[in-house]
């Protein structure tokens, strides 16, 4: 499974490379995350979009706590 970085440079990568992904992932997240990354993404996961602006600062955190199996479980498999 790859990482959030590894994500975000995937879809990054697509959207600059063809202007079609960009509303694709606006309007279904989800669905054009499976389709141009090729991973699953678990109906468990949110898969959350913020579109930068010069107004806006993102700041992604690390998860808080400690992982459980239950969460191992569902990155390994892509599924509950």
């Amino acid at each position: 499974m790859a990482t959030g970085e590894e994500v975000n440079a995937i879809m990054a990568e697509r959207i600059a490379a063809d202007p079609v992904v960009r509303p694709e992932f606006m309007n279904d997240s989800r669905g054009a995350l499976q389709k141009y990354s090729g991973m699953p993404v678990p109906e468990a996961v949110n898969v959350v979009v913020h579109e930068e602006s010069p107004a806006n600062i993102h700041i992604v955190l690390p998860a808080s706590g400690e992982v459980t199996e239950d969460d191992l479980a569902l990155v390994a498999d892509g599924a509950p």
